[in-house]
């Protein structure tokens, strides 16, 4: 497993990125889902939510794995209770 780099000085900024990275993610996957399905689809065909997950990590460093992770949850959670079945 690779380390994470230690947290920069600037902890407050990361925070706000992590953050503003988990809201894009949850944003993106419910328009995503609500834009791309059919009504009894199980699949998107396009899932732009991992292009904002790759650029964040890109562009933030390893420290948006955070918050890619929470919106990714929370993007699951709100589909299960979504979903009829």
């Amino acid at each position: 497993m690779i380390p994470l780099p230690p947290l920069p000085a600037s902890a407050p900024t990361v925070l706000l990125r992590v953050f503003a990275t988990a809201a894009a993610i949850l944003a993106a996957s419910y328009i995503a889902v609500r834009w791309a399905m059919p009504t009894d689809a199980v699949f998107s065909p396009w899932w732009p939510a991992s292009g904002i997950a790759l650029a964040a990590v890109i562009a933030w460093g390893p420290w948006m794995l955070a918050g890619i992770y929470a919106g990714t949850a929370a993007s699951n959670a709100l589909w299960d209770l979504a979903s009829p079945l």
